[in-house]
């Protein structure tokens, strides 16, 4: 028996029977040699000699095979010419090495470098290559092992040998996709099962007879999931025509997604011939393609240089199809987002773009109304509508108001800045409190307060409540909006008042139950906060408590006070209706929060400025936040140093606005107007002045400025710290003074 080490990984060492016989033990030494041997196709040139055994046999042995040991011979030293000619010093000398009969199982990966794909847990070459086709198995296009009118998409998750998950994103979000397969006989889409329909089957193309047709697949955004991962779905979409010879097959094109690939069919007998590999062409090595665009990019590039260096407002939301598709899309729309090239069709005259709410969070915790917006819009420069009809509504939609819009020059894009007007109707309507049951009298002391909540951004614009007269009660009734204290109470803090209504006449309001609108507009996001109603000092010095007393009283619900809150919900959308059929709309950007760039250099210095581009926008009206006197106010042109002054230069006009003649500014550069004030009795017009201007009544021979109530006067207070109101007398006579409470 010949003993052998051989190069099997699993069973290294090998016995070989001899094929010789001999009666004497002498002639078995000497006579027989592993040159006598006969193996066949055993892989013998890598083998190495290591004994000799010669055993003998006799049936007077008492074991079961009746054979003894009775000679080894170790060969370990010795140079074996037995198989061929081996020679163990140089692999690279041995004979078949090109056979594939060396087992992936047997080589290591010693020494191989493990920082990237490969880690500790891939010890041997099978290991490796099992990793390395799952870094690059994730959504591949394959053949489908049976069903050869099949193509398999495999799933978005590999784990490695390591344990490490490799996993896909989509919209920014972890993708979760199991695979699937698509059947091009029947247009049918499965799930990985190949048996359970997905549901988003197409109709496969009608192919001339023996030509070659191509579609392509693209895997897009669906639903997102309870762990906030993203399902998808495959979009398969036709080549424009079919072709006799393969390379000449058109393209198809791809959907707006993460593009897998394109599979070519070739028509026979009605159907389609087998579906192999080299029918399928792989987009990248899995993941695709995204949803971006060079062009996408670029518009919104635009929208920010004109946010940032141009425009006078602060924030922008932008709606570039091609970057967010369909996310801030209204269900009412009825123009076609199109997943082949991510925009919308307007198919026909009076097909609708409608957004949804347009205003960023941030916007909406800053307490500040919507009154004016910049709407620019990008068409497709082939297909572009001229007779467009753009609308904004600050309500949720409620009501639309039209932007006047115009061209820029030859381009595609339109823009149009639009002022608010009040709405017909208020979208907003809150009662606090429930039904009337009775009423609560404003005494000589008391001020009557009740909590309200908004649920969301809102403007509120006046607040209703029902006022009984009692006989001939006098002095006067009004409001005043309040932040609330963090416990539930009406806030202190003189920084928390949100409004003051007018003073409403008691003397005014008839005898009975009444209906007053206290006029009071602020702006506010979600929260908690307080209506205040109070009584002047002229009414608390009326006031007795008796049945048959001059008093007020206001509506309540058994326990506390009610009254209604009327405004809008602050909701920006916008609607674009086509004027022309077959046109397409790339996108738009919506700019808000007019950026007025009043500041108030000292106490005595105004200051805006205005930035535009000259022969772009062409500007010559302004509208300065504070009140401009033109005797006080000069404008600077910073690009030039030059000083335009009143009358020379510019004029106010029947609006009220700064006006110059036009085209004064039109020259290709950007334009920055400083306008400023200096000295003089002028104030900006923010909120906390008109307020105290509205407190103290202050009246005016402009109506747009008059803010006097008819037997109010202005507030005073004394070295003692009380604060009183002084009224003149009709005819302008004298003046009554009445302690504010």
């Amino acid at each position: 028996m010949w003993v052998y080490a051989t190069n099997n990984q699993d069973e290294p060492v090998m016995a070989i029977l001899g094929q010789k016989e001999h009666a004497i033990l002498s002639d078995a030494q000497e006579q027989d040699s592993p040159e006598t041997l006969s193996v066949g196709t055993m892989i013998t040139q890598e083998f190495k000699l290591l004994y000799r055994c010669i055993y003998q046999s006799s049936v007077a042995f008492a074991n079961t095979p009746k054979a003894a040991l009775v000679d080894v011979r170790d060969l370990r030293a010795t140079e074996d010419t037995a198989f061929a000619q081996v020679s163990p010093n140089d692999h690279g000398s041995l004979s078949g090495l090109n056979d594939p009969d060396h087992p992936a199982s047997a080589i290591n990966t010693l020494g191989v470098e493990k920082d990237g794909g490969l880690s500790a847990a891939d010890v041997g070459v099978g290991e490796a290559l099992t990793t390395l086709n799952r870094l690059l198995g994730q959504l591949r296009l394959k053949e489908h092992g049976t069903n050869k009118k099949r193509v398999i998409v495999t799933g978005a998750d590999r784990v490695l040998n390591s344990g490490t998950t490799i996993i896909q994103e989509i919209k920014n979000l972890v993708l979760s996709f199991d695979g699937a397969q698509i059947d091009f006989s029947t247009g049918q889409i499965f799930a990985s099962d190949g048996i359970t329909s997905l549901g988003i089957d197409f109709v496969p193309e009608t192919i001339a007879a023996g030509e070659y047709f191509n579609y392509s697949i693209t895997l897009i955004p669906a639903e997102v999931n309870l762990n906030n991962t993203i399902s998808a779905q495959l979009i398969i979409l036709p080549a424009a025509a079919s072709n006799a010879v393969s390379t000449d097959a058109p393209k198809a094109p791809f959907a707006s997604g993460t593009k897998l690939g394109q599979i070519t069919v070739r028509e026979s007998g009605g159907g389609i011939e087998d579906i192999s590999e080299s029918d399928i062409s792989q987009l990248g090595t899995g993941g695709g393609g995204g949803s971006g665009t060079g062009d996408a990019n670029e518009l919104l590039e635009r929208l920010k240089n004109r946010l940032q260096a141009y425009g006078s407002f602060q924030y922008m939301t932008p709606v570039i199809f091609s970057s967010i598709e369909e996310d801030l899309t209204d269900i009412s729309s009825t123009a076609e987002f199109s997943v082949v090239n991510a925009n919308y069709e307007f198919e026909f005259v009076g097909n609708e773009f409608v957004s949804v709410q347009m205003l960023d969070d941030e916007f909406l915790s800053e307490e500040l109304p919507v009154n004016q917006v910049e709407l620019v819009h990008y068409w497709d420069s082939e297909n572009l509508d001229t007779g467009a009809t753009y609308e904004v509504s600050r309500n949720g939609g409620a009501e639309y108001q039209t932007v006047t819009m115009d061209r820029i020059g030859q381009s595609d894009t339109y823009r149009g800045i639009h002022t608010f007007a009040d709405e017909a109707a208020n979208s907003f309507s809150q009662t606090v409190g429930g039904a009337v049951a009775s009423v609560t009298d404003f005494t000589d002391i008391n001020e009557l307060p009740r909590i309200f909540t908004l649920t969301g951004a809102t403007s509120v614009k006046k607040i209703t409540a029902e006022i009984t007269k009692t006989l001939a009660a006098t002095g006067f009734v009004y409001a005043v909006a309040v932040k609330d204290d963090g416990g539930g109470s009406p806030s202190t803090d003189p920084l928390d008042n949100l409004g003051q209504s007018q003073y409403v006449s008691i003397a005014g309001l008839s005898a009975g139950s009444n209906s007053v609108d206290f006029e009071m507009e602020f702006t506010q996001p979600a929260g908690d906060y307080h209506v205040i109603f109070k009584t002047d000092g002229s009414y608390k010095t009326d006031y007795t408590n008796s049945a048959a007393a001059n008093k007020i009283a206001i509506s309540d619900d058994g326990s506390d006070i009610v009254y209604t809150l009327v405004g809008l919900e602050l909701d920006l959308r916008v609607r674009i209706t086509s004027g022309t059929a077959e046109v397409v709309s790339e996108g738009f950007g919506i700019f808000y929060k007019d950026d007025n760039l009043v500041t108030a250099v000292d106490g005595n210095i105004l200051r805006h400025l205005e930035r535009f581009v000259g022969d772009v926008d062409n500007l010559n009206e302004f509208s300065p936040s504070y009140t401009v006197d033109p005797f006080l106010t000069t404008i600077y042109e910073w690009g030039t140093g030059q000083a335009y002054r009143y009358g020379e230069a510019w004029v106010i006009n029947g609006a009220g606005n700064v006006e110059f003649p036009p085209n004064t500014f039109n020259k290709p550069e950007n334009i920055t107007l400083e306008f400023l004030q200096i000295s003089g009795g002028s104030v900006d017009n923010s909120d906390n002045n008109r307020l105290l201007m509205a407190a103290n009544h202050f009246g005016s021979l402009n109506p747009a400025l008059d803010l006097s109530v008819p037997d109010r006067g202005f507030h005073l207070r004394s070295a003692d710290g009380t604060l009183y109101e002084i009224v003149v007398k009709d005819g302008g006579v004298g003046f009554d003074i009445y302690e504010v409470n």
